[in-house]
């Protein structure tokens, strides 16, 4: 396929007030009184004179509600870019910004896995928050909630956690997700992209990350789920107008399984609508279909102007 055309822009377009409100936890009076005083956050402004803002501005909002958090009073940080505000908390926080060796009782992912041997739901809560916070979604994503579902996996395996226990952290993992797109879908002006897991396919959580990164970048999403009859993402394809399906497969899709489903949708797909493929039980390069291989290159995809409303 080739490159989608030059359009508008995921900046062009902007997030309401009310959205980077929901996607930070800053009430948006808070955004407004920062704006008068200290001229940030700046927001564009539309025909009728709402204020819209760059959505990659939460990563930097969400670092300084943190520094807030840590004492910091907002003139000692709103002039500050994001590397300056966590050099900052670096100072003031026990853990790094960067990820390091999981070594045990010393990393997040560490403190995580102890939340869900206990069920303690306020303990991992306020752990995704405050990394997510502190690293911005995409890094929080790959570098601590990926290695977490890797290290909760081999708990399993050991007999540290048990069928329950796994249940329980993937809702909670699936509502912080959820917590984070959903409000960045509904107020994106950008356009819709049907996001789905194949047919048998019952794992979601990959989906759920891959929808936090498009959302990020202004995009619609149509969140089909797990499960999802390759006719029935088709047709929502056709009903939404959109001009993307993205599709992740997890490893528990056997390969020719997952292969003949994404053929039978591309052929059910028009040309021009883009197919985004990703997950560890992704077959690889397809004919008519972009395979990406993580979060970062979704979210590079996703950040490239949008393509022309057909």
């Amino acid at each position: 396929m080739s490159d989608r055309p030059e359009s508008l822009t995921p900046q062009t377009l902007g997030i309401t007030i009310g959205a980077m409100s929901q996607a930070t936890g800053i009430p948006a009076n808070t955004l407004r009184t920062w704006e008068r005083r200290y001229g940030f956050p700046e927001p564009d402004r539309t025909a009728s004179g709402q204020r819209v803002y760059d959505p990659t501005v939460i990563g930097h909002l969400r670092l300084v509600n943190q520094a807030l958090e840590a004492g910091h009073r907002p003139r000692q940080v709103l002039g500050l870019d994001e590397d300056q505000i966590r050099r900052l908390l670096d100072k003031t926080a026990p853990s790094p910004a960067e990820p390091a060796p999981i070594r045990p009782g010393t990393t997040s992912v560490d403190r995580w896995l102890r939340a869900v041997e206990n069920l303690d739901g306020a303990t991992l809560a306020a752990g995704f928050r405050s990394e997510a916070a502190r690293l911005g979604v995409l890094r929080m994503l790959t570098e601590r909630a990926g290695p977490f579902m890797v290290a909760l996996g081999e708990a399993w395996r050991q007999g540290r956690i048990q069928i329950y226990q796994e249940h329980w952290v993937s809702e909670h993992l699936r509502s912080f997700l959820v917590e984070t797109w959903g409000p960045l879908s509904t107020a994106a002006a950008g356009p819709p992209m049907v996001a789905s897991s194949l047919p048998h396919d019952r794992h979601d959580l990959g989906l759920h990350m891959a929808a936090s990164i498009v959302s990020m970048c202004g995009w619609r999403i149509v969140f089909l789920g797990r499960d999802t009859p390759v006719d029935d993402i088709a047709k929502a394809v056709v009903r939404a107008r959109a001009p993307a399906a993205l599709i992740s497969i997890s490893a528990w899709t056997a390969p020719d399984l997952a292969h003949a489903h994404l053929e039978q949708l591309r052929a059910r797909l028009e040309p021009e609508t883009y197919l985004l493929v990703g997950g560890s039980g992704s077959p690889g390069a397809l004919p008519g279909i972009t395979h990406l291989s993580g979060l970062e290159p979704l979210y590079q995809w996703a950040s490239r102007p949008f393509p022309t409303a057909t």
